[in-house]
């Protein structure tokens, strides 16, 4: 039987925003997220855009890195 890794569908540096709008980057969010595209609840883990970012970066901030 041959093992192979699973590459995570989310970037380590871009932000996403999850389930009840959490925010944080992709190294930071939970396995499920990181590999699926999806939190632990079902739900699709959405990109960022830097339009959304450069409009209120406050707003954007990853809650694991701070």
């Amino acid at each position: 039987m041959k093992i192979t890794t699973q590459k995570p569908v989310l970037k380590d540096d871009a932000l996403y925003i999850g389930d009840n709008g959490r925010v944080y980057h992709g190294r930071c969010s939970g396995m499920s997220a990181r590999f699926t595209g999806l939190d632990i609840s079902g739900q699709k883990v959405e990109p960022v855009t830097q339009y959304e970012i450069q409009a209120d970066p406050e707003l954007w901030k990853c809650e694991r890195c701070e």
